[in-house]
């Protein structure tokens, strides 16, 4: 099972952030589990960047059922990591969103681009009913 565990850092805590991923033919998975916030982002930022420019992959998705926080910092990550994969000509496309995450990728303006796959759209930005 996927979890996070507290460090004490000073006066604060950090949660750890655990990265998982599974290799599909030309699909790599990156499974998030843990907030995605200024102390976390490096190890996202890290896993997405070697999977966009790893040979022979075509799509990396981050797979974010497991993160009920992120971030403006965690946002810059899937960013960049979407800009740096249509520069290696491969694809990023954001999955699992949960609620709390969906509302500031909407706010921010960048969820449809995050959930779509050259013009495909994933499960995750069909719209969401009301109630």
């Amino acid at each position: 099972m996927i979890g996070s565990f507290v460090m004490t850092s000073g006066s604060h805590e950090v949660l750890e952030l655990f990265i998982e991923r599974y290799l599909d033919q030309d699909t790599l998975t990156v499974a998030v589990a843990g907030e995605v916030d200024i102390d976390s982002a490096w190890q996202l930022d890290g896993a997405l960047q070697d999977g966009v420019a790893r040979p022979g992959v075509s799509v990396v998705v981050a797979d974010l059922a497991g993160v009920p926080f992120l971030d403006s910092t965690g946002i810059r990550v899937l960013l960049a990591g979407h800009h740096r994969a249509e520069e290696c000509g491969t694809s990023l496309v954001v999955t699992n969103v949960q609620p709390v995450v969906r509302r500031v990728l909407e706010v921010m303006a960048v969820f449809t681009l995050l959930t779509t796959e050259h013009g495909r759209v994933s499960r995750d930005d069909r719209p969401q009913k009301a109630g």
